[in-house]
């Protein structure tokens, strides 16, 4: 297997704040649609969450359009070095991942189920689960990046695309929820080191 050399660390900031203003700007517009069916009258748009910040990094501005939470992580992450700024900006990248891996399960369980008020109605010839309409969330696995650095629980694409992954083995085991007092905990997925 031949071996391959991870992206620098400033191609790895280029590609990432390109891509961070990409998924932003996604995620809000679906964030907007859901908080209109929320019932929010004008929820705020891309132009009202996003803006243009830059950074000095090892002697090098780098320059992307975020959220203001996004621009105060970076800004408390960055010791001056490319390496811990690309990091950085990959964790922040991860927990939109995370966000809208989470979102999709969500919608797939409102989807796919009802209150347990309106099950607890039911009869057994009456079903409650809805039919059609899934939404299933996308396959995860671990990305392998940089020399030494791995995320967990993203999607291939995002591991190729975004992270400028070196390798993804997608997750192969599904520890099942416990139950607590009745209720049931999440799902954790097992992860491979």
């Amino acid at each position: 297997m031949p071996t391959v050399t991870p992206p620098s660390d400033h191609r790895r900031i280029r590609t990432g704040l390109k891509a961070l203003a990409k998924l932003d700007r996604r995620a809000i517009k679906a964030a907007v649609q859901l908080e209109k069916f929320a019932g929010v009258e004008f929820p705020p748009g891309v132009s009202d969450l996003l803006q243009w910040y830059t950074f000095d990094v090892a002697g090098l501005q780098f320059s992307g359009r975020m959220t203001q939470k996004q621009a105060e992580y970076l800004n408390n992450h960055n010791t001056g070095t490319l390496a811990d700024f690309a990091n950085a900006l990959s964790d922040v990248l991860v927990s939109l991942e995370h966000a809208a891996v989470q979102s999709l399960k969500n919608l797939s369980q409102g989807l796919n189920a009802v209150d347990t008020q309106v099950a607890a109605l039911a009869t057994a010839s009456d079903p409650v689960v809805l039919a059609g309409g899934e939404v299933d969330p996308p396959p995860l696995g671990t990305c392998h990046y940089d020399t030494d650095r791995d995320a967990y629980d993203v999607t291939e694409d995002f591991c190729e695309g975004v992270l400028l992954g070196t390798s993804w083995e997608p997750n192969d085991t599904v520890i099942e929820p416990a139950e607590d007092n009745g209720k049931p905990k999440k799902a954790r997925t097992k992860r491979r080191r």
